[in-house]
């Protein structure tokens, strides 16, 4: 515990000087502790994802670069990284929006297997991720939410749920609605348990239980109060 508030502190120290202008120089000691160095000598792809993510948490606009060498490469973690800066853009960051380049680059990513991007392009795809930044395609975000299910994620599980209950993308089947919520309750999801519930409550997918509903409901509104609140999507798309 001691060392982290350690590490956090000297960070916050080896950054506090960094200039507010266009372009914000970079100490010797600064650049060495994002692997500055070290990413533009070696090359590689994981190197200047470590040395884009460093930058990012630090507010410096040179994460664009560094992410847009290691997304060149095809690493999933830098299109991901230099989609959400381009989704729609970081005045910080000096970023211009780019919504189109930043589906391109998650699906990218998806289609060679990464989850990260596979949940990010199914939620940039259905409106939920930068709302409004790219026209709506519940067929495509179906593919990547049914994608992401198969890697095991809870999350994609009750979002692919939703889309069967209401016929957005793929055809209306409240059975498969239900189905993709149970997986997601299983899995510990609140929000799954949540439209299990109610399941039970319309008896659309599953035989009509009001006692099955109300305990299925106590219990996710129980998980979620316990979890807190929501994290950031970035976060949730990596548990």
């Amino acid at each position: 515990m001691h060392l982290g508030i350690y590490l956090l502190a000297v960070v916050a120290l080896i950054f506090a000087d960094v200039e507010t202008d266009d372009t914000p120089p970079l100490t010797d000691e600064q650049r060495e502790w994002c692997g500055l160095p070290k990413a533009d000598e070696s090359g590689v792809a994981q190197d200047q994802f470590e040395a884009g993510a460093c930058l990012e948490e630090n507010g410096h606009p040179l994460a664009f670069h560094y992410f847009s060498l290691a997304a060149e490469q095809d690493h999933p973690d830098g299109q991901f990284g230099l989609a959400m800066l381009l989704g729609e853009g970081d005045e910080n960051m000096r970023v211009q929006p780019d919504p189109q380049r930043a589906i391109e680059l998650l699906r990218k990513g998806a289609d060679a297997g990464d989850q990260g991007c596979m949940m990010a392009a199914a939620e940039m795809l259905s409106g939920d991720l930068f709302p409004g930044a790219i026209p709506i395609d519940y067929e495509l975000a179906a593919k990547y939410y049914h994608m992401t299910s198969e890697t095991e994620h809870d999350i994609a599980d009750y979002k692919l749920g939703l889309l069967y209950e209401n016929g957005r993308g793929v055809p209306q089947d409240y059975d498969k609605a239900c189905s993709f919520f149970q997986k997601s309750s299983d899995a510990g999801e609140s929000t799954g348990m949540f439209h299990l519930g109610r399941c039970y409550e319309t008896g659309n997918g599953r035989p009509k239980d009001l006692a099955k509903s109300k305990t299925t409901h106590f219990t996710g509104s129980a998980r979620a109060l316990s979890r807190g609140a929501a994290a950031p999507l970035w976060k949730t798309l990596i548990m």
